[in-house]
């Protein structure tokens, strides 16, 4: 199935007008949108307001006006918030306007280099328009900004097409886990995936050398989770 965006909802931080914004927060859209105009039009500069308006338009499937909203809220202010370009961006894919979606990305990126969420979305858009030059160089910034970050390490395999090949996939998982081998996100990430290979052997190997890192005493609930898939599998 087609991937979706994720939304990226900016209501933390908004410091006044309580009653719209209990109605968001108990998921009563049509009332948070109703107060939310009335105090946009009250307060016209209030920028956190605009945002929670576009943001609860959004949620509540109200395409076009939360798309009419953000546009006139980078005009107002282009460097407030990453936000807007990327539910711009997903707004126009589920309206199929894949160009329109790939700008805004672009935008997103050129505004903000250094934002971890807005490097992914276009690395991702870079590889499914098939530029993959140009998704390495974005990844690249990725990586410049944290070497270890999971997504990025991932969408480097991605990128490199081993996922088509699941033998040449499990030994780059392997070769990523043995370079960064604190990881625990990679460590789950591996493990699961040599259970859905059916290597019990093997993903019982990655969660034994997780634990030897600390001692053989840290158990996180995931870790003992795992465990227990694999000597449920493993009778």
């Amino acid at each position: 199935s087609r991937r979706r965006h994720t939304r990226y909802i900016s209501v933390t931080g908004v410091q006044t007008c309580a009653l719209p914004i209990f109605a968001y927060d108990q998921g009563n859209l049509g009332e948070s949108i109703f107060r939310l105009e009335r105090l946009v039009n009250k307060y016209p500069q209030r920028k956190d307001l605009i945002l929670l308006l576009a943001d609860s338009n959004l949620l509540a499937g109200n395409y076009n006006s939360a798309a009419k909203i953000y546009q006139q809220f980078i005009q107002m202010d282009y460097h407030y918030s990453w936000k807007p370009y990327l539910n711009l961006a997903w707004i126009n894919e589920l309206q199929n306007n894949p160009e329109r979606e790939h700008s805004f990305k672009v935008i997103a990126a050129l505004r903000y280099p250094a934002k971890k969420q807005v490097l992914l979305e276009l690395v991702r858009s870079y590889k499914k328009r098939g530029e993959i030059k140009e998704a390495k160089e974005a990844l690249q910034k990725l990586h410049d900004l944290d070497p270890q970050e999971l997504e990025t390490l991932l969408l480097g395999l991605e990128l490199a097409g081993t996922s088509y090949s699941p033998s040449l996939h499990r030994s780059k998982l392997w070769q990523l886990y043995n370079l960064f081998p604190d990881n625990e996100n990679l460590c789950k990430v591996l493990t699961a995936y040599l259970l859905e290979l059916g290597d019990i052997a093997g993903a019982a190997m990655a969660l034994d050398q997780f634990a030897e890192r600390f001692g053989g005493e840290v158990e996180p609930l995931w870790h003992l989770h795992l465990q227990g898939i694999i000597k449920a599998l493993d009778r």
